[in-house]
């Protein structure tokens, strides 16, 4: 009996011992490296910024665009916070009978310090029905993105184009 007693405490104790350094292991293969975490923010910064387009809410956008930032898209001048922010609140107006989305692919998202960029596709989609037509645009876009000094990311640059021929309104495939 005391020998099942011994063991019994023996193997106890072995495991307690144990414990620490089997779970300091995980710990370490588990804990993301500073670099790791920064690119983790910036994509979920993107995903909400993608999450506000969809809400179509220009405030909300504009909480992820810095004061300083700056757009570039094809055949059109530069375009500043304030621009940006007119140019959103226009955009989000409600279109009854019309369905709206935007969806966006990341490709690459590369941090170095305070400063990251993002490589991804947007695709607009807008739906509508009587009579049933669609429209799609995709565009490429490289965004840099700024750590400020509360920790959050912003972006400050933006240059953007299309990948695909203008879009143009169509009946949809299944419409007849």
């Amino acid at each position: 009996m005391l020998t099942h007693l011994r063991i019994g405490l023996s193997l106890a104790l072995l495991a307690f011992i144990a414990m620490p350094i089997y779970t300091s292991g995980n710990r370490r293969q588990k804990t993301a490296t500073p670099r790791e975490r920064d690119i983790a923010a910036v994509r979920s910064a993107f995903e909400k910024l993608v999450q506000a387009f969809n809400a179509k809410n220009a405030q909300a956008v504009m909480t992820f665009f810095a004061e300083d930032i700056i757009l570039s898209y094809a055949k059109l001048p530069d375009a500043d916070y304030q621009t940006n922010k007119e140019r959103f609140q226009k955009a989000f107006i409600a279109r009854p009978g019309i369905t709206e989305t935007f969806s966006a692919e990341v490709e690459e998202v590369q941090v170095s310090g305070d400063m990251a960029f993002v490589r991804v596709t947007w695709t607009y989609k807008a739906e509508r029905k009587n009579p049933d037509k669609q429209l799609i645009s995709r565009e490429r876009d490289i965004e840099i993105w700024r750590r400020h000094a509360n920790g959050e990311w912003k972006m400050a640059r933006g240059l953007s184009y299309p990948i695909e021929p203008p879009p143009t309104a169509t009946p949809k495939p299944d419409s007849k």
